[in-house]
């Protein structure tokens, strides 16, 4: 194969491409942020379901719909590879936590039980907050 046509990290799939810039920086971004898009999902959803299984679940209560936001940062390393460097997730409950019945029991051990938020925590950070419908932190996490 002539040298200006070898094969390519991103072409080939294997590797990372050249940080240096160029089409292939901006193959891996996308790539990474998807990535990233994922993971936070993952947590954000696994934590929500978390929380709502043990109120109504373990402890039969009735919470209204709760919203949960989630932000992630994508740095890069110190040879230029992508890297998540954390997470931080925002739980929106639309009932007051002191209206709920053994909410403070599920405030703290929903974490614990998320398999997906446990799991990433042992290589990225991961911070949660839980807020009611009074906009009053009722827990935080992380």
């Amino acid at each position: 194969m002539p040298a200006d046509r070898q094969p390519s990290a991103e072409s080939t799939g294997r590797g990372a491409p050249d940080p240096s810039g160029g089409e292939g920086a901006r193959r891996a971004r996308r790539a990474a942020l998807l990535f990233l898009v994922l993971v936070a999902a993952a947590v954000a959803n696994c934590l929500s379901a978390s929380l709502v299984f043990c109120l109504q679940g373990k402890f039969k209560q009735k919470p209204g719909p709760i919203k949960a936001r989630v932000s992630g940062r994508l740095e890069r390393n110190e040879r230029g590879r992508f890297r998540i460097e954390g997470i931080e997730v925002a739980i929106e409950m639309s009932d007051d936590a002191s209206a709920i019945q053994h909410f403070d029991r599920c405030a703290g051990q929903f974490e614990d039980f998320c398999i997906v938020t446990e799991s990433i925590r042992r290589g990225i950070p991961v911070k949660v907050k839980v807020t009611d419908a009074t906009g009053k932190l009722v827990h935080q996490g992380g």
